[in-house]
């Protein structure tokens, strides 16, 4: 089964974000439903459907205190064969970043392979066949902010791919051990 680890976002940066891309031309590009964005910490592909009880224990050991975030400005991930437009995340002290290495470590320690790319912390927007010039003026131009949020907790989610898109749904999730500080 297709597994990752997330924090979810507020629906009002989900409507900011939404909003936004409604004002660009996505051509060759499959935006993602707000339902699905999300901030993504660690994907693992093909897991096994007997670690899911390993994983939750794994994820009950991975402690973290809430912390600020801040959904603003756009950039893009691109390859040879496609490109994904993301919001930035910004964040104090790298704690997503500190989040995702002790979720991946865990991972790792139990036998489950997750990305060895480096981390950035974002939220996807759309995946392209092919970024043009104009979307690239546009990220290259944006400051846009759509909003700021507190962390307080991150999910575990299942992943199906369907014919309309993936759907998502929550199998643990997990509170931070202190709330974000003021």
């Amino acid at each position: 089964m297709r597994l990752f680890t997330c924090i979810d976002i507020p629906a009002y940066i989900k409507v900011a974000l939404t909003d936004s891309l409604g004002k660009m031309r996505m051509g060759n590009c499959n935006v993602s439903s707000a339902e699905n964005m999300h901030i993504t910490l660690n994907f693992m592909d093909d897991v096994e459907d007997k670690l899911l009880d390993r994983i939750k224990e794994g994820i009950d050991g991975v402690s973290f205190g809430g912390f600020d975030v801040e959904i603003k400005g756009l950039g893009i991930f691109e390859d040879k064969l496609h490109g994904i437009l993301f919001a930035n995340v910004h964040d104090e002290n790298s704690a997503c970043s500190r989040l995702q290495k002790n979720l991946r470590e865990m991972l790792t320690n139990i036998g489950i392979e997750t990305s060895s790319r480096s981390y950035t912390p974002h939220v996807t927007l759309a995946r392209c066949t092919k970024i043009g010039d104009k979307l690239r003026d546009i990220v290259k131009n944006s400051n846009e902010g759509f909003g700021k949020f507190s962390v307080g907790s991150f999910a575990l989610k299942k992943s199906v791919l369907a014919s309309d898109g993936a759907v998502h749904s929550v199998l643990y999730e997990k509170r931070a051990t202190s709330p974000a500080p003021r």
